[in-house]
């Protein structure tokens, strides 16, 4: 019996230790997983962003900037807010030309503007006073006057 105590005895810490080789596995298998299923993107967008003044310095808000790509004929437009602001971000990579317009400025355009992996460009624009040009264009038929009768006539529907 005594044979039989020493085998237990030297088999119980062999098992345990192969238990515990084998947890270790798991976790670190399971860790390795984990790590592995997250996805690993990278950032491939950028963006452009400024501010807006005319020739004093004063902010122009509600002005509409426009980006357009010119690899894709992207277009996208927002106006500047109060403290004359715009931001275009996650744009793909590209070519892009930039055109802002306000009533009562010349508009400014920027073109081929580059746009790579994380740019942030910066496009601060200064809009020159000008003209206000006003257009205004009446169009319709004119009311057909029968002038040859006399005749006074109403249409009654009932």
């Amino acid at each position: 019996m005594n044979s039989n105590r020493h085998k237990t005895s030297l088999t119980a810490p062999s098992v345990r230790t192969a238990f515990m080789y084998f947890t270790q596995f798991l976790l670190a298998s399971a860790g390795l997983a984990l790590v592995l299923s997250v996805p690993v993107c990278a950032k491939v967008a950028a963006g452009i962003s400024g501010i807006v003044t005319d020739s004093s310095g004063a902010v122009i808000s509600g002005a509409t900037v426009e980006v357009r790509a010119k690899e894709t004929a992207l277009v996208e437009t927002r106006e500047t807010n109060a403290e004359g602001f715009y931001d275009f971000v996650d744009l793909p990579l590209g070519h892009y030309d930039i055109e802002v317009r306000q009533t009562g400025f010349t508009a400014f355009r920027e073109i081929d503007i580059v746009l790579d992996v994380d740019s942030a460009k910066v496009v601060n624009v200064k809009l020159k006073v000008g003209k206000v040009h006003e257009e205004v264009e009446v169009s319709s038929t004119a009311v057909q006057i029968d002038t040859a009768s006399t005749q006074a006539g109403e249409v009654i529907t009932g």
